[in-house]
């Protein structure tokens, strides 16, 4: 089913990875650095359970973003539930969800980078693309003849400036407006490029944050328990 999350939304998934994704990594590594280095001496076993069960919180807490911002939904088992602390204990260290959730954590810092970098650059050129013609005639107007040069574009092998003279240049207001014409274009580039990097984190998080038993949506007779958002528990009572 095709995805109509708004684009903004998509935006602020990605702008907000790199903060997150730092937050994250850093738990991750230095909890279990910590922790497998302490489990000579008795402090490291629940030190190690307590990482252990933050990395899935986050995993959760990704989980619900992604289906809050971007409308993908990753289905995935509850964690595993026994009685006695040992027990419960060995059930987590072994479940494969726990060790690709802390994959994710890992994987997430990168990423983030690389979505926050886009989030900035892309829209800032788009911007100063289309205001552009705006831009020369308010500084033509007001400012006046001064040496200031307000965009260097590429014109047949060569640099060219639009100077601010001080009086309307039919020319240069024309390049001005070739200028926004491209930032229309570089805003729509900008929107399949967020679309685009989404769809990668929804690979990478069905992959990793979601159970081998659960990569498709299961239905109501499946026998295992499963988390999913609030939106989803409302959208399936309606």
């Amino acid at each position: 089913m095709q995805n109509h999350t708004p684009v903004f939304n998509r935006f602020l998934f990605l702008f907000i990875s790199f903060p997150l994704g730092l937050i994250f990594f850093v738990l991750t590594v230095v909890g279990l650095s910590l922790s497998t280095s302490l489990l000579i001496i008795w402090i490291g076993l629940p030190l190690l359970l307590l990482t252990l069960f933050l990395i899935r919180g986050m995993a959760a807490l990704e989980r619900s973003m992604l289906a809050s911002l971007t409308g993908v939904v990753i289905w995935t088992k509850s964690p595993p539930m026994r009685s006695g602390g040992k027990t419960r204990f060995m059930a987590i260290l072994r479940d494969p969800d726990t060790w690709k959730s802390a994959l994710y954590m890992l994987l997430k810092l990168p990423l983030g980078i690389v979505s926050f970098t886009i989030c900035l650059t892309l829209p800032i050129i788009a911007t100063s693309l289309t205001v552009m013609p705006l831009v020369y005639i308010v500084l033509t107007s007001i400012v006046g003849n001064t040496d200031a040069h307000i965009a260097q574009i590429f014109f047949s092998d060569s640099y060219t400036f639009i100077p601010i003279t001080g009086v309307f240049n039919l020319i240069d207001f024309a390049k001005c407006l070739a200028c926004a014409a491209l930032g229309v274009l570089a805003w729509i580039g900008t929107a399949k490029v967020i679309h685009g990097m989404t769809a990668l984190w929804e690979g990478v998080a069905r992959a990793l944050l979601g159970s081998e038993e659960t990569m498709k949506e299961p239905t109501p007779a499946e026998p295992y328990d499963l988390h999913y958002t609030g939106l989803q528990a409302q959208e399936m009572r309606g």
